[in-house]
């Protein structure tokens, strides 16, 4: 659509009035994409600036105008090379470039610090690999995902700060990196990656190139097309290089290990890649105090490495730590060390999950790594759980968090009909928690009891067992809830958990009950021989012959377990119209896991 100017024939009075004037400084004009789906950035009825009526045009450098998008469901599709706005907002929604689009943000010399582009939190660009988007800066709170082809830059700088989130789609082992010849600033965020192929180990992508590379986005995730070994993370190291001076490196590194036992509290630092490792020195935090510096059995009080280590710092609940003072260690492959029972947690809410130590340790070059935390055996919910065995069918109500939990009422549902009213052994069959709770309704879709007056209270590891109330041949979707008592609230949220019964346990080569790194050793040694060394009924049934890459396999998919297998999430219940009134809940069920990193 053509802009027309008009003009009116103003008076001579008028015209000396306005030939008194100072012409004033041009004014940004913003405006907003209009529809709430998809739809061409590059039509002039898709954009308004608000104006009553609203003038529609895409916004152009023309006439110094800038772009936003604000409705979540807005998605400004450009598949051409529209006029060029001289900013660009997105609060909510996107703007999604095509391999045929090009799309940039520039200066305009009558409106200062404009030419800049900003995602912010509930944002997203999206540029497919052949298309291109350009600003003079570009600041991500929110997402930018980019095709492997894809070309993106900005004049002057690009920041990504902490909630932002960089989608790379790594196709082949190049990738055509963000650029600026100004600096990449990078202030936390996570790097999301979607593999389309099969990448080797040595493979890196140069994600960035900028005149510097400050900072770093440390959650690196991996969504799709590979699986990681448990030691392995993806990392971004900076060096000199590229076409502007300084290059980030997406690269898949090998990490140090700390293996926790949740039976005993034992902390083991273990590598459990194939090449040595340098470690100079470490330190494991915990938010919520779990760590139990008396028991920490540290390096330098086992006098390693000729007693050239130190602790630093106050040992506490939240930190324990130490350095080198002198030399490298090198942990070589498979090496592990004992530190002692240092987990100890210290639960102060039902619910919170205390499993939150993190480990990290430097290098001889000093550089600050995060390691790999793995949890071995059963975990312990800080939670009521309803364990169920999932080949009889019974089910046993019990507390496993340390705090007590007093409660009046509690529910066992299933969206499917999973349950069974005939094996059920409700509290009120057996006389128990008190003898005076009540059933209130019991079919294939739910189960439960009231107490008629006081409450239960269930200390750590009280039990009861409620009887063969799943069926077996049914899905797994069973979810627990349960009231406090002398409380109004909507109930709380149980965890279901489906524990399979004892017996040998894929991968655990050793037979020691849990699957861990010595396991791995056991595999390692054995590799191109015989399984003869490996226990019984721990190999994955369907492989025969000398031990292969298929057995590596096995032992990481099962890596951590103890007797149980991956979890998963329950249905989302419907409201509990029979039992205790109108309340929408969801539970939380799982099969039982070793492994929380």
């Amino acid at each position: 659509m053509m802009r027309l100017l008009f003009k009116s024939v103003p008076s001579l009075v008028a015209v000396a009035a306005a030939a008194a004037l100072v012409a004033p400084a041009h004014a940004q004009v913003n405006y907003t994409f209009v529809p709430t789906t998809a739809a061409d950035w590059n039509v002039d009825a898709n954009w308004s600036d608000g104006a009553d009526p609203p003038n529609m045009f895409v916004p152009s450098i023309d006439f110094d105008e800038s772009a936003t998008i604000g409705d979540p469901g807005s998605i400004a599709q450009v598949t051409d090379t529209p006029p060029t706005p001289i900013g660009l907002t997105i609060n909510s929604g996107a703007v999604e470039v095509a391999s045929t689009g090009s799309l940039s943000v520039v200066t305009s010399p009558n409106v200062g610090g404009s030419g800049g582009a900003t995602i912010n939190a509930n944002g997203r660009i999206s540029v497919a690999s052949g298309g291109s988007f350009s600003s003079v800066n570009l600041t991500v709170n929110g997402a930018l995902e980019m095709g492997s082809t894809a070309n993106v830059s900005a004049s002057q700088g690009i920041t990504f700060n902490g909630g932002s989130t960089f989608s790379p789609q790594l196709t082949s082992s190049s990738f055509n990196a963000i650029s600026t010849p100004g600096p990449i600033t990078l202030l936390g965020g996570t790097v999301s990656l979607d593999f389309g192929y099969t990448p080797s180990p040595s493979d890196t992508w140069d994600v960035f190139d900028g005149g510097s590379v400050v900072g770093n986005m440390p959650e690196v995730e991996v969504n799709s097309g590979l699986t990681l070994d448990p030691w392995q993370k993806f990392a971004i190291r900076t060096s000199a290089g590229g076409a502007n001076g300084a290059v980030g490196t997406l690269q898949l590194e090998d990490r140090v290990v700390l293996s926790i036992n949740r039976s005993t509290g034992v902390g083991t630092i273990t590598n459990m890649s194939g090449g040595a490792i340098d470690l100079d020195g470490y330190v494991i935090e915990s938010g919520l105090g779990s760590i139990n510096p008396a028991a920490f059995n540290s390096f330098s009080s086992q006098s390693l490495d000729g007693g050239s280590w130190g602790e630093f710092g106050e040992l506490v609940n939240e930190s324990i730590g130490e350095l080198r003072r002198e030399g490298i260690t090198s942990l070589a492959p498979g090496a592990s060390r004992s530190i002692g029972a240092v987990f100890d947690p210290t639960v102060t809410e039902l619910g919170t999950d205390y499993e939150d130590l993190s480990f990290s340790y430097t290098n001889e070059q000093y550089d600050s790594i995060g390691g790999v935390v793995v949890y071995e055996g059963n975990k312990k919910f800080n939670n009521l759980v309803l364990n169920v065995n999932p080949v009889t069918g019974d089910a046993v109500l019990v507390n496993e968090s340390p705090l007590s939990i007093t409660i009046d009422g509690y529910a066992v549902k299933s969206a499917s009909g999973a349950l069974l009213t005939g094996g059920w052994s409700s509290l009120e069959d057996q006389g128990a928690a008190g003898g005076d709770w009540l059933e209130i309704g019991a079919n294939s879709g739910q189960l439960g009891e009231l107490k008629a007056a006081g409450a239960t209270v269930l200390t750590q590891g009280t039990s009861y067992n409620l009887g063969a109330i799943f069926n077996t041949a049914g899905e797994e979707d069973l979810t627990l809830e349960f009231f406090f008592a002398d409380e109004d609230a909507a109930p709380s949220f149980g965890v279901v958990s489906y524990e399979e019964p004892a017996g040998a346990i894929s991968g655990d080569y050793n037979g020691n009950g849990i699957v861990d790194a010595a396991d791995y050793t056991i595999f390692r040694d054995s590799l191109g021989g015989s399984a003869a060394a490996f226990a019984d009924g721990t190999r994955n049934p369907g492989l025969s012959g000398p031990v292969g890459t298929a057995d590596y396999e096995w032992w990481r998919d099962n890596f951590g377990a103890s007797g149980a297998v991956v979890s998963s999430a329950g249905a989302v219940p419907e409201p509990l119209s029979m039992l205790l009134g109108c309340f929408a809940l969801t539970g939380l069920a799982s099969r039982r896991r070793g492994v929380v990193a």
